[in-house]
C-alpha cells in the first residue's frame, strides 16, 4: 500500500532539493561558462613561444699548439690533407675528418688531432653530405 505524503512536507522537500541543486550547480555552471569564454577567447594559448631566436652555437675550441694544423679548405681532412672521404665529425671539437683517418688517430691517441682534447671512438659522428 502506498501512503500519501502531506502537501506541506512535499513542498518543503522540493524546496530543499531545489535549493541544494541551485546552491551546488550554480557555481559549477558559472565556472563552466567562464572556462568556455576563456578557451574560445584564446586565453589558453602560450604567448611568446617560438618568438625568440635560437642562441648562437658555442665557439670552437682553439687549436692546440702541438696539434695538427687546420685543413686548407673546409672540404679537406686535416690529417691526410685530401678531400673528405666519408666525412666524419669529432663530437668533442666539431672538426671534420675522413672516417678512416680520424678513427685510426683516435683509436691510437685518444684525443682530437687539432685541439688535443681527450675523446674516444664513440664521439665520431658520420656526416651525410649530398652532392
Amino acid at each position: 500500500m502506498l501512503s500519501r505524503v502531506p502537501a506541506d512536507v512535499m513542498q518543503s522537500n522540493t524546496t530543499s532539493v531545489f535549493s541544494m541543486l541551485l546552491g551546488n550547480m550554480l557555481p559549477a555552471i558559472a565556472f563552466s561558462l567562464k572556462f568556455l569564454q576563456w578557451w574560445y577567447s584564446g586565453g589558453h594559448k602560450w604567448v611568446g613561444v617560438g618568438v625568440l631566436p635560437a642562441p648562437p652555437p658555442p665557439s670552437a675550441p682553439p687549436p692546440h699548439p702541438q696539434g695538427a694544423r687546420m685543413a686548407t679548405s673546409p672540404t679537406h681532412c686535416a690529417l691526410c690533407e685530401r678531400p673528405h672521404v666519408t666525412p666524419t665529425a669529432l663530437q668533442t671539437s666539431g672538426h671534420v675528418f675522413c672516417y678512416t683517418c680520424i678513427h685510426d688517430y683516435v683509436k691510437k691517441n685518444g684525443c682530437c688531432p687539432v685541439t688535443k682534447q681527450p675523446t674516444n671512438e664513440t664521439q665520431l659522428i658520420r656526416l651525410f653530405v649530398q652532392s
